[in-house]
């Protein structure tokens, strides 16, 4: 993912201003965002560049990891704990602008949320992205018609909730909430 963050000033003489940054992870699950998350703090590890300029936030239990990393083209002046603070010093009609990088994993490439417009679903004049999701995944039969109802509104909850990318020549689909980067 990839941020620009850009200031421009129109004031008629110079102004000096603090920008400040809060970044963190909670490192959700996709689950819990539906109900409550459950606090990982404690589990969350921090390791920052001294200068600012890769912010790294990890987090492992039970063989699990993940990883967040945000990098920046400008380093900070002040970089304070998860806060990024530069001090712009901008003139009349001068702009200032710093890059943010949060890398996917390896071999991820770039997502886009899945888009569709209604009327043109609805029409057949596109594929319907939820269907052709729909129409792949794993489906559940039980003589328990409970369980069946459970699995099946899963799989159209998860439906809703997905990003899909490009691997090589591969079209896959990803949690769109409480993924890990």
């Amino acid at each position: 993912m990839h941020e620009r963050i850009e200031v421009a000033s129109f004031a008629t003489e110079r102004i000096r201003l603090d920008l400040r940054l809060e970044v963190g992870n909670d490192f959700a699950d996709i689950l819990e965002v539906k109900t409550s998350v459950r606090d990982r703090s404690e589990r969350i590890q921090r390791r920052h560049a001294p200068d600012g300029s890769l912010l790294l936030f990890g987090y492992g239990q039970d063989g699990f990891t993940a990883e967040t990393r945000v990098e920046s083209t400008r380093p900070p002046q002040r970089p304070e704990g998860d806060h990024l603070v530069w001090e712009i010093d901008i003139g009349p009609r001068e702009e200032w602008q710093v890059d943010l990088e949060v890398p996917v994993p390896p071999g991820m490439g770039v997502t886009e949320p899945v888009r569709g417009d209604v009327a043109d679903i609805f029409h057949h004049r596109v594929e319907d992205p939820a269907a052709r999701w729909l129409a792949r995944a794993a489906e559940l039969t039980s003589d328990h018609l409970g369980l069946e109802r459970a699995t099946a509104q899963t799989r159209s909850d998860m439906s809703a909730l997905r990003l899909e990318t490009q691997v090589g020549e591969e079209r896959i689909s990803l949690p769109a909430a409480g993924m890990p980067f």
